[in-house]
């Protein structure tokens, strides 16, 4: 090992020379400010003139300085080797390095917090802490916030027993729940639905439930209110309330969907949400979710989305979608998935349904969920599968991997692609 021998009593003495008398008026300035908070006379630290210094500064500095002497005095008269010099420049990092981090934890300083809601780039009542409002309510605590979009429609048909006598019969809850927004006076649609890719032994043996989702007709249409009754009684199948089924109320639909959803078939795990004039290709779409992860399932919202929309003002050609400043008091639209079809896990479902109590009405059905979704700094999943404005190109390839199509209101047509795709394949009684 290789030995230096050092005069350890000519570098204590020029290092006080050089260094002594400042650490030590360091020191002693240090204690003065502590008890008497003196000026800075040395000008050492302008920016600390005329400030106590914390206590930790103090004592850090008169550390330092008795170590120095301790140094002095242990070493001046014994010659060291370089591995007990290195092992003392260590043992004083580390005692400098306490002393450091112990004047940062002492010396926490306090910041006036800001408030974020995850969605401060969208103005739309209510402006609140949207996902704390879902985890305060699952947990069953106290909300400062009053619900501001609670209607309270009553069922007319609930047919709350659907899922149930499912679950009863396998023995396990269902897998799919279907759920179709239909019109009063579109009889024909629903009866090829049915016979098509509606028909729940044609889901390749999964346990799927079909449900109709409708409002109310007006008193003076008698003999449509007989019908649904007469169908609602055939085919077990309609939820109705007690809302007027009409274009500006589809998001009452909507909200109907989620809340028999969670009230009545809370077990099944995906929704899936369906305009009675799409045709769905029940092979892909059970592909599609059984592909899905794990996580993804249990986090599922995804369709076509609409990125950058902009709303609608003032144009007469357009009117059925216009909409005024006081109503969406924004330039953009948050990105929205096309309400004609998309998925949606339990999970989400459950906080949508919460979120939307706290959330102004907008007689947009896909925008209001947009809208609700940005609240609760949640990312729709974009399905290109989803051809929720062009109809699929039935003569090219995309008829083969599409999951739904629009611009099937036509009965006829529902079946007539049902009959080519050879659906019917697909039809086999569920397993237990």
């Amino acid at each position: 090992m290789l030995v230096m021998h050092v005069n350890w009593s000519d570098v204590f003495s020029r290092y006080m020379f050089l260094y002594g008398s400042k650490v030590w008026a360091l020191c002693t300035k240090g204690v003065e400010r502590l008890h008497w908070g003196r000026r800075d006379s040395m000008g050492l630290w302008p920016h600390l003139s005329g400030k106590k210094w914390p206590s930790q500064w103090a004592i850090l500095l008169l550390t330092l300085f008795l170590q120095t002497v301790v140094f002095f005095y242990t070493f001046i008269q014994n010659p060291v080797s370089l591995s007990a010099t290195e092992k003392i420049r260590t043992m004083n990092t580390q005692m400098f390095a306490h002393q450091i981090n112990h004047l940062d934890s002492a010396t926490r300083l306090d910041v006036n917090k800001s408030s974020f809601t995850g969605s401060e780039d969208l103005r739309f009542p209510l402006e609140i802490d949207m996902p704390e409002i879902v985890r305060r309510t699952f947990a069953g605590l106290a909300i400062s916030h009053k619900p501001i979009n609670q209607p309270n429609f009553t069922y007319v048909i609930p047919n709350s027993g659907k899922c149930s006598r499912l679950t009863a019969r396998y023995g396990k809850p269902p897998e799919l729940l279907i759920l179709i927004k239909t019109a009063p006076m579109n009889f024909l649609r629903r009866d090829a639905i049915r016979l098509s890719w509606g028909n729940e032994k044609c889901w390749g043996g999964r346990r799927v439930v079909r449900l109709f989702l409708l409002g109310t007709v007006l008193p003076t249409e008698k003999e449509m209110s007989r019908r649904l009754e007469s169908e609602a009684n055939h085919h077990n199948d309609i939820v109705q309330q007690d809302f007027h089924d009409n274009y500006y109320n589809n998001t009452y639909k909507l909200m109907l969907g989620f809340e028999w959803a969670i009230r009545f078939c809370s077990s099944v795990p995906i929704i899936m949400f369906v305009d009675d004039d799409f045709f769905v290709y029940p092979k892909n779409v059970v592909a599609y979710i059984e592909g899905l992860s794990v996580a993804l399932r249990e986090r599922l919202f995804s369709g076509y989305i609409w990125q950058n929309a902009m709303p609608v003002r003032k144009e007469v050609r357009k009117r059925k979608w216009s909409v005024t400043w006081q109503e969406y008091p924004n330039s953009y639209y948050p990105p929205y998935v096309a309400a004609g079809n998309f998925f949606v896990s339990m999970t989400i479902a459950k906080e949508i349904s919460v979120a939307s109590k706290y959330t102004q009405y907008l007689r947009f059905d896909d925008v209001f969920l947009g809208i609700i979704l940005k609240k609760l700094v949640r990312t729709p999943m974009h399905l290109n599968h989803i051809y929720a404005f062009v109809p699929v190109n039935e003569s090219s390839a995309q008829i083969n991997s599409m999951l739904s199509s629009h611009h099937y209101g036509n009965p006829s047509s529902q079946l007539a692609l049902w009959s080519r795709l050879k659906c019917r394949e697909f039809c086999i009684k569920a397993s237990t």
